[in-house]
């Protein structure tokens, strides 16, 4: 049931950042090539996710989101995921007070 959940938001992130569903499909059928029922029942899961917000029209916004920038690792300071997350939250709460 839980996996179930997870895919219906996925169909909803889809809708709602108006993203291409192919490569999450491409996904599923690399991971489950050997299954194919699975492979079957998850697909119409994650599209039941995308109609069933759509149809709904719960929410009027599509968003566009740009490709990021690339990511160099040689310019970035080596940090933890905790400090990577400390530093965000003080940089939001600088541009809050801002």
């Amino acid at each position: 049931m839980d996996r179930l959940q997870k895919l219906l938001r996925a169909g909803h992130c889809v809708l709602v950042y108006n993203l291409s569903m192919e490569p999450t499909v491409r996904w599923i059928e690399d991971k489950f090539k050997n299954k194919p029922l699975i492979v079957e029942a998850t697909k119409l899961t994650l599209k039941v996710g995308f109609l069933l917000y759509e149809a709904t029209e719960a929410f009027q916004i599509a968003m566009e989101t740009p490709p990021a920038q690339t990511y160099h690792a040689e310019s970035q300071p080596r940090m933890s995921g905790n400090q990577r997350s400390g530093a965000g939250i003080c940089y939001c709460g600088a541009e809050v007070r801002t």
